[in-house]
């Protein structure tokens, strides 16, 4: 086996090979295909899985992807795992329009945060429309590995049951209680959202829902109009499952031992409509 790096003829190719159903639940509808890198995987010469990478403008994280032929899984992580070695930026993230147990567990080994496609979508257009703000970061669809190492947090099966409540009573109450880490960091609403949906088990679409419905009423909060943007990516009663159960914890007693130093929010920090009924 040996790479192609680089090549954009040859990764077209490769692309009109691959189903155009699997290409289109890949690749954005909204915006041109313009990789940074490109790293095909051959077998006897012929391309058999891809990975490519585009380095976000910051130059501190890289939006990877991954494509292969049926049977050839395998060789899209090696092809990943290539193109790591190549490109010296440790935050990789993904997105994903339909999220299977086989990409989520790749997101959770291998990508830092893995991100709802069209919640990633709509959140660079507000950002284009309304400009760089901390409430219009996706929310990830998982708490992966890296995820947690960088939050300074251990892995979620070590989590005794009152860092367990303690992260889930906060979640049922946002805007009204806020983590601190026990590295004295303040968990982002998002961090907190995305460990939630892992430890209460939310359905992927239900994820990807919450997620979109949270940036549109994060910017609605801060005086933003949203709705020409959402189009048909929310459901009806999209979340709701997530918002439920994490609203069932609301007024959970609390044991001690738990991980987390857990905060009232100051009344004038406080944002409503953060968790829509």
């Amino acid at each position: 086996m040996f790479y192609i790096d680089d090549d954009r003829e040859a990764a077209s190719i490769f692309l009109s090979q691959i189903n155009r159903k699997v290409v289109r639940s890949r690749f954005s509808e909204s915006a041109d295909w313009r990789p940074s890198f490109i790293s095909i995987a051959t077998v006897d010469g012929v391309p058999v899985a891809m990975a490519d990478a585009v380095v976000l403008s910051d130059n501190e994280a890289v939006n990877a992807g991954l494509l292969a032929k049926p049977g050839y899984g395998a060789y899209a992580l090696k092809a990943l795992l290539h193109l790591k070695s190549r490109i010296d930026i440790p935050h990789w993230q993904s997105t994903l329009r339909v999220p299977t147990d086989a990409t989520i567990a790749i997101s959770r080994r291998y990508f830092t945060q893995t991100y709802d496609q069209a919640t990633s979508e709509l959140a660079t257009k507000m950002v284009e429309i309304y400009g760089q703000h901390h409430y219009l970061h996706p929310i990830p669809l998982v708490a992966s590995a890296e995820f947690l190492r960088l939050a300074g947090l251990p892995p979620l099966r070590a989590w005794n049951e009152g860092t367990k409540l303690q992260l889930l009573k906060t979640a049922g109450r946002p805007g009204l209680l806020s983590l601190r880490s026990p590295a004295g960091t303040v968990l982002p609403m998002q961090d907190i959202a995305a460990i939630a949906f892992d430890l209460l088990g939310t359905p992927y679409d239900d994820r990807q829902q919450f997620s979109r419905m949270m940036i549109a009423s994060m910017a609605a909060a801060h005086g933003h109009d949203a709705s020409v943007l959402i189009g048909k990516i929310l459901k009806p009663g999209g979340g709701s499952q997530f918002v439920t159960a994490a609203r069932s914890f609301a007024d959970v007693d609390v044991p001690n031992g738990g991980i987390f130093s857990v905060e009232k929010i100051e009344p004038s920090r406080n944002i409503k409509g953060t968790l829509p009924a």
